[in-house]
């Protein structure tokens, strides 16, 4: 493991103990008697002493400094030439774009934009630039269906029906059944690389007989 791998998150343990310094019982900041992370109270609490200064207010700029070196990304790593980027999944999210990135985004957003009906996109941002409506939230849907709070047979018998002139799928985090009812019901178009990511085209497929519903 790399020097920089043990020294960032040591410092980071650091610059979240100077935030967190007035929310303890007895941190200077808040009164005596109030419970921690109080601050609907504006009276002190009877026999307690007068109320202390901000004295941590220059920890707490200082902490915020130093973290937002420690995970500077995007815009700011790229005016300042000397500052890494090292934000979280800054290869994925924080970089900027290049021009062929752009152009095969574009891409997508015209095929997306030319889709006979709506589109399930996995990734909405193509289906608002393209005007379509956005067809649920695929994290989301995989969390209800995994906690039992959503089956998801609806959103099956239209794939199932082929409602959907495009399907566009990435990291391919809808729930199992609606996986495989697009597998079964749509043929893979083309593959489009944007960056790090893989996006994967769907057009309708043959007609196919449905499994029963549940």
């Amino acid at each position: 493991m790399g020097r920089g791998r043990v020294l960032f998150p040591r410092l980071h343990r650091g610059c979240l103990r100077a935030f967190r310094r007035t929310d303890r019982p007895g941190a200077r900041g808040r009164r005596p008697g109030m419970a921690p992370g109080d601050r609907t109270s504006l009276a002190p609490a009877p026999g307690s002493p007068p109320i202390a200064s901000n004295g941590d207010r220059p920890a707490r700029q200082s902490a915020a400094v130093v973290q937002a070196l420690l995970f500077a990304h995007g815009p700011l790593s790229d005016t300042l030439g000397w500052l890494p980027d090292r934000g979280f999944q800054a290869a994925f999210l924080g970089s900027t774009p290049s021009e062929t990135d752009r152009l095969r985004a574009e891409e997508i957003a015209a095929i997306v934009a030319e889709a006979d009906g709506p589109v399930l996109a996995e990734a909405p941002s193509f289906a608002v630039a393209a005007g379509k409506g956005v067809v649920g939230n695929a994290t989301h849907l995989r969390n209800l269906y995994d906690a039992g709070l959503w089956r998801g047979s609806a959103l099956v018998a239209d794939i199932d029906a082929h409602l959907f002139g495009t399907v566009l799928l990435n990291a391919e985090l809808y729930p199992p059944p609606v996986l495989a009812a697009i597998g079964r019901s749509y043929l893979i178009d083309r593959a489009v690389v944007v960056g790090s990511a893989d996006y994967h085209i769907f057009v309708r497929g043959e007609d196919e007989d449905p499994p029963p519903r549940p």
